[in-house]
């Protein structure tokens, strides 16, 4: 008995890096677009928007730095949270989407620089597409999750590329006394 549970816990950590593996880094060659019933396909962007973080007066060092790090750090949670969902039964999704509306709140509480609006508007895509989906399927849609996933991922490299830009036009800005 002792083995079958550890057996199938083993079975269940593989799953979940399989997961987040998958929303990591997709090994596709190009995006997915996707289509559930009762929703238009997804167009997805096949070229990655270029960054373009510009200085700004209303843009603070403290500011652009408390903005990278709820990104970065609200970005991944949603994410991880998001490979949660593919194992997660439809009755209980709505556990999954009240964590990624947490999530997304702590986002919106945090104060955006002038200079990181473009950033901003990356995480909220990211949060949107996945929220949208994500409330379909718990109200009776299919989705594909895998699509949801793979999709997600593109939006959270934009998000990585619009932060790494941030974060060189951080490092000109003039230290605040």
């Amino acid at each position: 008995m002792k083995n079958a549970l550890i057996r199938r816990g083993g079975l269940m950590a593989a799953c979940l890096v399989m997961f987040l593996m998958t929303a990591c880094g997709s090994s596709s060659s190009g995006p997915v677009p996707t289509a559930t019933p009762g929703e238009p396909p997804t167009a997805v962007p096949t070229e990655t928007p270029q960054p373009t973080a510009t200085a700004d007066p209303d843009c603070r060092k403290r500011e652009v730095e408390d903005w990278l790090q709820a990104s970065g750090q609200h970005s991944r949670g949603m994410i991880m949270t998001l490979n949660t969902a593919v194992v997660t039964p439809r009755e209980k999704i709505g556990d999954v989407l009240a964590r990624i509306n947490a999530i997304r709140a702590l986002v919106d509480n945090t104060k955006v620089p002038g200079c990181a609006t473009e950033s901003k508007q990356a995480v909220t895509a990211l949060f949107d597409i996945v929220v949208t989906r994500l409330t379909a399927f718990r109200d009776g849609q299919d989705i594909d999750m895998q699509a949801l996933v793979n999709d997600a991922s593109g939006l959270y490299e934009v998000v990585k590329l619009q932060d790494a830009a941030l974060r060189k036009l951080y490092l000109r800005l003039p230290r605040e006394e």
